[in-house]
């Protein structure tokens, strides 16, 4: 019994100083002087999808990528094919299979926004598309897409829907086999300050978020019997005691956290950045201390 209880202690221990270790600002290969935001990392951490206005201007970004190359990233470049155009092409999604890339596109002014998908062809995406099914509603703004990883729910942000207790807060919606079915409103998440930027971990147990409450921050929230319990703030290497970050994005292993980050309260000059999770072992010398507590 003693030796049970000093190993549960000692594992306790360390589950105390597992976290989010210091943040990396992303080369200026990726980061721009504009607006890069919507950060989505692949499965495998090899490849990012953003958003910047670098080329579309203020109120029309288009979507970037760039891929791993050593111990630092390729040079951005604008995804080829059919995805950008001369409206707003925001926040991007990549499936886990690394095969759809969801994205909401529609007229900024007009706030009439769209959730499109394109499938992955050969080297490149094929034409995108709205999905089918029940989220997009006309005259609504619907972005910030994100699919768990078996791609049976899609969650995303109503951006003053009927039902919001905020100005935007987030949905999720099951594929039927055919079509996202109807829309369910986050109770256990969402607030009357605004909630976005949801993004699963591959495995479901938990969600990233961005919450407005008190000031703008990550959250992670635990998927316990279905119910989304145990929210709390991430530290503050990645929730700095000044500025705003947006949009966690997750690797599949869980080790890698990308997200966004500005000065400012808002999405005003944002750059990406990364953190990698931090779990010491338990050593023998840290060990021994803990058996010394209880000898």
């Amino acid at each position: 019994m003693k030796k049970l209880f000093i190993v549960t202690a000692a594992a306790l221990a360390t589950a105390a100083l597992a976290d989010w270790g210091p943040a990396k600002k992303l080369p200026d290969t990726v980061n721009s002087p504009f607006k890069d935001f919507g950060v989505c990392v692949s499965a495998d951490g090899n490849e990012i999808y953003f958003s910047s206005t670098r080329g579309g201007g203020e109120f029309n970004p288009d979507i970037y990528y760039s891929r791993r190359q050593g111990s630092g990233w390729t040079p951005a470049q604008k995804v080829p094919g059919e995805i950008n155009t001369k409206l707003y092409e925001g926040e991007p999604c990549l499936s886990w299979d690394g095969q759809r890339l969801y994205f909401p596109r529609g007229d900024y002014n007009s706030g009439d926004v769209d959730i499109y998908v394109a499938e992955r062809s050969g080297g490149g995406w094929g034409k995108p598309y709205k999905i089918p099914g029940k989220v997009n509603k006309e005259g609504y703004w619907e972005d910030n897409p994100a699919v768990s990883g078996d791609g049976s729910t899609l969650y995303f942000v109503g951006g003053r829907w009927p039902g919001n207790q905020g100005p935007c807060n987030i949905w999720s919606s099951k594929w039927t086999g055919s079509e996202w079915g109807e829309p369910v409103y986050l109770s256990d998440i969402n607030t009357e300050y605004g909630e976005s930027d949801p993004a699963p971990s591959y495995d479901g147990r938990y969600l990233y978020f961005v919450s407005f409450r008190s000031r703008v921050k990550i959250y992670r929230a635990e998927n316990v019997g279905g119910s989304w319990r145990n929210i709390t703030p991430l530290n503050d290497n990645v929730n700095k005691p000044y500025g705003s970050p947006f949009d966690p994005s997750t690797t599949a292993d869980g080790k890698y956290l990308f997200f966004t980050w500005s000065l400012y309260e808002s999405h005003k000059y944002p750059y990406i950045y990364v953190s990698r999770w931090c779990e010491p072992a338990v050593t023998p010398t840290s060990l021994g201390r803990v058996k010394a507590l209880f000898n």
